[in-house]
């Protein structure tokens, strides 16, 4: 059994401003993961896995980066999405329904799925008060999942959505004038 830590550094001195490190001992020693094409310059938010062969590392401006061999390769790569000043919104939350099909929820109200390890992904659209980042994301089985919100400005607000037919529609379950920044479905 190994463990993933994904790590954002401040920029310093070099072109790193994220960091994966893994232990493959519970803990007791780490290394750190060095990506192709200099990918290590991209901030990383989060990592979820689907088994131990399956992990993906995602971050900002939509990049992340997976393995479906428990590490010994990565693949980098985005989402194709237009976001604020031109720029790919972040992905701030991942859900792994198995090792093909993933939700990510996004910076500008966008929810994502995929259905073909990251290769295509259609923007589910979302529901509610608009300016907001979706900050979270979990799911039941396929069909119901449940995303989490925070105003991207003033005054705070939060929401949260959830889908019971796979994404085709989201609904408003809950309003709040405080940000709403992540979930966990008991499954």
């Amino acid at each position: 059994m190994w463990q993933l830590v994904v790590k954002s550094l401040e920029k310093v001195v070099s072109d790193i401003d994220g960091a994966i490190a893994v232990s493959r001992d519970g803990g007791t020693s780490w290394y750190e993961i060095v990506l192709d094409d200099n990918y290590g310059r991209h901030e990383w938010i989060g990592v979820k896995h689907f088994g131990s062969d399956h992990i993906v590392v995602y971050g900002e401006q939509g990049h992340y980066t997976y393995t479906t061999d428990a590490g010994e390769t990565w693949i980098n790569d985005s989402v194709n999405i237009s976001g604020g000043g031109g720029m790919p919104p972040d992905i701030n939350g991942l859900s792994m329904i198995n090792e093909n099909n993933w939700w990510a929820a996004l910076d500008l109200d966008h929810v994502l799925l995929t259905t073909d390890q990251g290769t295509n992904w259609t923007d589910q659209g979302s529901a509610g008060q608009s300016n907001m980042f979706l900050m979270g994301i979990d799911h039941a089985n396929e069909n119901i999942a449940i995303a989490t919100g925070a105003s991207a400005g003033w005054p705070p607000a939060g929401k949260i959505l959830q889908t019971t037919n796979g994404g085709n529609t989201w609904m408003v379950k809950y309003q709040s004038n405080a940000p709403i920044f992540s979930v966990a479905v008991n499954k």
